[in-house]
């Protein structure tokens, strides 16, 4: 079971940057990640993971975005988007 991220997006009340119909259908740790999960970046201790990771996309910050080498959902509260997109995974 999985969700396109334009449906986590919707969810997460975050704002896509990337292809709507990238298919979700797990979560994974930032350097754990690999096609089809999503992580997320709420600490900025884990940053140094992000421009590594092999997740299919990210849930961060509009300033951590920046550095985000894959798709992702932008909110100003990436833990409480996190947690609103994983109620469906």
């Amino acid at each position: 079971m999985g969700f396109s991220l334009k449906v986590l997006s919707e969810i997460a009340d975050a704002q896509l940057r990337g292809d709507p119909e990238r298919f979700i259908d797990r979560v994974a740790p930032l350097q754990d990640a690999g096609p089809g999960a999503i992580s997320f970046l709420a600490n900025k201790k884990y940053k140094t993971y992000l421009k590594d990771t092999q997740a299919s996309a990210v849930i961060c910050s509009a300033e951590d975005a920046e550095d985000c080498p894959v798709d992702c959902l932008i909110s100003d509260n990436p833990y409480l988007a996190h947690a609103r997109a994983m109620t469906l995974l």
